[in-house]
């Protein structure tokens, strides 16, 4: 089987350290043996669990360290070469130890250890020598040597079996991390470019305004390269005109946060019109190119710009960044920028008709995936829209403007209940920040938007309300497939350990508050890994099905149970009184009180279960759980197939 290298942060990302460890716990608890979990490497993953000072004297000096990962490196590799559990003789003084390997996707990436065993008796002489070797004193190895643990080999054989059902769930839950991980990366990147999306639609709407804002067009265009350079991180921006008296492009406009790249402005300004095909730092950018480009290493933009429908002018942008990529919506943004910037310096229109037309915002924002409108924040009759139905951004509706707003995109004859609008105003008039962003569901067309309701000086100088909302929902989608995914056992699809948690603690916090009782119980099943070991996995799953079964028929229970792993589950009940408990423990205890039938074999599996009571027994979701297990433990203890509820004695 292939091994898997991958970084030790991502290997730690796909295992629950948490369970891991509670496993181990229970396995040296129970068996009075030594457990841990290791890399491909044979470094440890989880805090090692039983381990005697025997090997802590070993690993405490360099040689022995190297030994001992080197045994536990080799015993990995023979237990996945052999898909199953090994045991053999460690490399350091022969003591028994036994490991699982643990898979994603068939593919090895650690090993579950269990050992520290004594079988044969090793020679005092022998023991001496290793203690010379690694530098140890050997009276204190023999000390510690006498103290370690013996087991008959067929019970480790046992333990060993047992280790490899908790390796095989390790080996699934690490799969569904995986699959997790890949759907938060999905996630976050798609977050990030609606974060992006977002500010860029910003940015284009404050360029807008400020063209209304100045009327000394150069000083309008320095203005929103200073906004260009804050949202781009830019160092230079320039706008290149083309001069028909000197046959070249001269620099009309310039936004420099530091002095740079003078070697490129002084050969754009010398370069005749029928020679440009512009060289920097080995890039050349074709005459004839609608695009942009990138130049060189010292990435930047050059993009072009129409003034009256005539290419005569083109913009540079530099960011002074080493190889940056540009992204398609930060590209588009420009080109729109663009070409703003272009309608500004046409010679086809005054000053006069760009400013008090609607037509450039038209052309920018009517094709943007935005819905978008603004509205008259005294008579809500609306000003301008680029979407019918606000279900999505459209063609530009003319047929509209003029009616309310709350009618058009709700469908209503009054203003709408949650309208931001009216905070906005009295934020204004007491010079507060007049802006608002938050997100909201709209259930007529069943989507999430992110919403940044403003309130702006329009084209007349009046202020208005402008709503601009970009559709989220596929973000909310992500989110919601993580959530289940990570909160959810991906072989029964039931709520799991996280899950639980989350819950607990709410409940806890809830029962303190308001004086309620709660109850959580522990269930273990009986002899299930006999029933595992002797019918398979396959059976072993329907039996586990089959338990979801019984919860889901108990009413009281049915929202509140959880799978922790393996057999073990979790029950909790809420504002809950003692009598309630005692039922749902003799119901319980009855349906699980017959037998599993399989190919017509009987196979009996009670459960045994441990319950303790929050806030009185414990007030957090650790203590809590601990003393339910406690519990549990104790009901195996006299005998099995019992409910017992926890006592402070337990612990």
């Amino acid at each position: 089987m292939a091994a898997l290298k991958i970084r030790r942060d991502q290997l730690l990302d796909l295992l629950d350290l948490e369970y891991l460890e509670e496993v181990q716990y229970k396995i040296s608890n129970i068996l009075g043996i030594a457990s841990v979990v290791v890399d491909l490497d044979g470094i440890p993953i989880t805090k090692p669990t039983g381990f005697t000072n025997l090997c802590r004297l070993i690993r405490s000096t360099k040689k022995g360290e190297r030994y001992c990962t080197i045994s536990d490196k080799n015993l990995g590799e023979e237990a996945a070469k052999k898909g199953g559990y090994v045991i053999r003789k460690c490399d350091s003084l022969g003591l028994l130890d036994a490991a699982c390997p643990i898979y994603i996707d068939g593919i090895h990436i650690a090993n579950f250890l269990i050992g520290q065993i004594v079988q044969d008796e090793i020679p005092k002489e022998q023991i001496m020598e290793f203690a010379h070797e690694v530098g140890l004193d050997p009276d204190e190895l023999i000390g510690a040597y006498n103290a370690l643990p013996k087991m008959d080999l067929d019970l480790l054989n046992k333990a060993a079996q047992l280790l490899e059902v908790f390796s095989n769930e390790v080996s699934n839950l690490a799969a569904k991390n995986l699959r997790l991980n890949e759907q938060i990366q999905k996630y976050e990147r798609y977050n990030e470019q609606i974060k992006r999306s977002f500010k860029n639609q910003i940015l284009l709407n404050n360029v807008f305004l400020k063209f209304f804002e100045n009327e000394d067009i150069h000083d309008t265009i320095y203005h929103v390269f200073y906004d260009m350079a804050g949202h781009f991180r830019l160092n230079r921006a320039v706008v290149y005109e083309y001069n028909k008296k000197l046959n070249k492009y001269i620099k009309i406009v310039e936004y420099k946060k530091q002095k740079k790249d003078e070697d490129f402005a002084a050969e754009i300004e010398s370069a005749p019109v029928e020679k440009l095909f512009l060289k920097y730092k080995d890039a050349y950018f074709p005459k004839d190119s609608d695009f942009y480009s990138v130049v060189g290493k010292n990435t930047g933009i050059i993009t072009p710009v129409f003034i009256n429908s005539q290419k005569q002018a083109f913009i540079y942008l530099d960011d002074g960044k080493e190889d940056k990529k540009w992204q398609d919506d930060e590209v588009k943004l420009i080109l729109n920028i663009a070409y703003l910037i272009g309608t500004l310096l046409s010679k086809n229109k005054s000053e006069k008709e760009v400013i008090n037309s609607l037509m450039t915002l038209e052309k920018i924002i009517g094709n943007t995936d935005a819905v978008i409108y603004v509205n008259d924040i005294e008579t809500h009759e609306l000003l301008f829209t680029n979407s019918k139905d606000g279900s999505s951004a459209g063609k530009i509706s003319h047929d509209y403007i003029g009616h309310k707003c709350f009618d058009v995109y709700k469908g209503i004859n009054n203003p709408c209940e949650n309208c931001k609008m009216q905070v906005l105003i009295n934020n204004m008039k007491e010079g507060k920040e007049t802006s608002i962003t938050y997100d909201v569901y709209d259930e007529k067309q069943d989507k999430w938007y992110t919403v940044t309701d403003s309130i702006i000086n329009w084209i007349d100088e009046r202020p208005v309300h402008m709503h601009y909302a970009i559709d989220i929902t596929e973000k909310k989608n992500y989110e919601k497939q993580i959530r289940k995914m990570a909160y959810t056992d991906s072989l029964l699809g039931v709520p799991n350990r996280l899950a639980c948690q989350e819950d607990l603690d709410r409940f806890i916090r809830d029962a303190m508050e308001n004086n309620k009782l709660g109850a959580v119980m522990f269930l273990d099943l009986d002899n299930f890994k006999t029933i595992n070991d002797t019918y398979g996995h396959s059976f072993a799953d329907r039996i586990l099905l089959h338990i979801v079964e019984i919860f889901n028929t108990i009413s009281t229970i049915k929202d509140t149970f959880y799978r922790l792993g393996g057999d073990e589950f979790v029950i909790v009940l809420h504002d809950t009184t003692k009598e309630e408990v005692d039922k749902v423990a003799k119901l319980l205890l009855e349906r699980f009180n017959k037998p599993w039938q399989h190919k017509g074999r009987i196979v009996m599996s009670t459960a045994s279960i441990g319950i303790a009571f929050y806030p009185t027994d414990a007030d957090t979701y650790n203590n809590i759980l601990k003393c339910s297990d406690k519990a549990m433990y104790k009901a195996k203890d006299q005998g099995r197939n019992k409910a017992v509820y926890f006592q402070p004695e337990f612990l």
